[in-house]
Protein backbone atom coordinates (compact mmCIF):
# COMPACT_ATOMS: atom_id res chain seq x y z
CA UNK A 1 0.00 0.00 0.00
CA UNK A 2 1.91 3.34 -0.65
CA UNK A 3 1.16 6.10 1.37
CA UNK A 4 3.35 9.04 2.76
CA UNK A 5 4.89 9.86 -0.65
CA UNK A 6 6.27 13.28 -1.60
CA UNK A 7 8.64 13.93 -4.04
CA UNK A 8 8.95 16.49 -7.04
CA UNK A 9 9.66 16.32 -10.53
CA UNK A 10 12.04 19.11 -12.04
CA UNK A 11 10.73 20.89 -14.91
CA UNK A 12 12.65 19.99 -18.48
CA UNK A 13 14.08 16.50 -16.75
CA UNK A 14 13.53 12.87 -17.42
CA UNK A 15 12.93 10.98 -13.99
CA UNK A 16 12.94 7.21 -13.67
CA UNK A 17 10.71 5.32 -11.24
CA UNK A 18 12.93 2.44 -10.36
CA UNK A 19 13.12 0.38 -7.01
CA UNK A 20 12.48 -3.70 -6.00
CA UNK A 21 9.55 -5.74 -7.03
CA UNK A 22 6.58 -4.73 -4.60
CA UNK A 23 7.92 -1.10 -4.13
CA UNK A 24 5.10 0.50 -5.67
CA UNK A 25 6.32 1.22 -8.75
CA UNK A 26 3.65 0.82 -10.74
CA UNK A 27 1.00 2.27 -8.19
CA UNK A 28 2.87 5.52 -8.32
CA UNK A 29 3.18 5.42 -12.31
CA UNK A 30 -0.87 4.37 -12.19
CA UNK A 31 -1.20 7.30 -10.65
CA UNK A 32 0.98 9.98 -12.36
CA UNK A 33 -1.19 8.47 -15.66
CA UNK A 34 -4.64 8.86 -13.71
CA UNK A 35 -5.42 5.41 -14.53
CA UNK A 36 -7.02 5.93 -10.71
CA UNK A 37 -7.04 9.16 -7.92
CA UNK A 38 -5.44 8.99 -4.83
CA UNK A 39 -7.47 8.29 -1.92
CA UNK A 40 -6.12 10.81 0.20
CA UNK A 41 -3.70 13.82 -0.68
CA UNK A 42 -3.37 15.30 -4.69
CA UNK A 43 -0.91 15.72 -7.67
CA UNK A 44 -0.36 18.51 -9.01
CA UNK A 45 1.45 20.08 -11.76
CA UNK A 46 3.04 23.40 -10.14
CA UNK A 47 -0.18 24.53 -7.85
CA UNK A 48 -2.36 23.08 -10.05
CA UNK A 49 -3.92 19.81 -9.91
CA UNK A 50 -3.50 17.07 -12.83
CA UNK A 51 -6.98 16.20 -12.98
CA UNK A 52 -7.80 19.42 -14.36
CA UNK A 53 -5.90 18.59 -17.58
CA UNK A 54 -7.58 16.30 -20.35
CA UNK A 55 -6.70 13.08 -19.69
CA UNK A 56 -5.16 13.12 -24.12
CA UNK A 57 -3.36 15.80 -23.21
CA UNK A 58 -1.83 14.61 -19.95
CA UNK A 59 -0.77 11.38 -21.16
CA UNK A 60 0.76 13.30 -24.07
CA UNK A 61 3.43 14.04 -21.93
CA UNK A 62 4.26 11.42 -20.17
CA UNK A 63 6.45 8.42 -21.47
CA UNK A 64 6.75 4.47 -20.77
CA UNK A 65 8.85 2.28 -20.98
CA UNK A 66 8.57 -1.01 -19.17
CA UNK A 67 10.78 -4.41 -18.83
CA UNK A 68 8.04 -5.84 -20.19
CA UNK A 69 6.96 -5.51 -24.12
CA UNK A 70 3.47 -5.24 -23.78
CA UNK A 71 2.16 -6.26 -27.80
CA UNK A 72 -1.07 -4.42 -29.17
CA UNK A 73 -3.22 -6.12 -31.02
CA UNK A 74 -4.13 -5.24 -34.57
CA UNK A 75 -2.48 -4.27 -37.94
CA UNK A 76 1.27 -3.02 -38.43
CA UNK A 77 -0.69 0.39 -39.27
CA UNK A 78 -1.99 0.17 -36.13
CA UNK A 79 0.65 0.13 -34.14
CA UNK A 80 2.46 2.75 -36.00
CA UNK A 81 -0.03 5.26 -35.92
CA UNK A 82 -0.92 4.06 -31.96
CA UNK A 83 -1.77 8.02 -30.54
CA UNK A 84 -2.02 9.77 -33.49
CA UNK A 85 -4.59 11.85 -33.25
CA UNK A 86 -4.83 12.98 -37.03
CA UNK A 87 -5.69 10.39 -39.80
CA UNK A 88 -2.20 9.51 -41.63
CA UNK A 89 -1.92 9.14 -45.48
CA UNK A 90 -0.79 5.88 -46.70
CA UNK A 91 1.80 8.14 -48.70
CA UNK A 92 2.86 9.38 -45.22
CA UNK A 93 2.90 6.01 -43.80
CA UNK A 94 5.16 4.02 -46.59
CA UNK A 95 7.65 7.40 -46.42
CA UNK A 96 8.13 7.10 -42.26
CA UNK A 97 7.89 3.34 -42.75
CA UNK A 98 10.80 3.28 -45.95
CA UNK A 99 13.13 5.75 -43.55
CA UNK A 100 12.88 3.99 -40.44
Amino acid sequence: MLSDIDFTIESGEITAIVGLSGGEKTTTFSLLERYYQPTKGSITLGNTPINTFSLHSWRGHIGNVDQESALISGTIRDKICYEIATKVEDTELERVVKTA
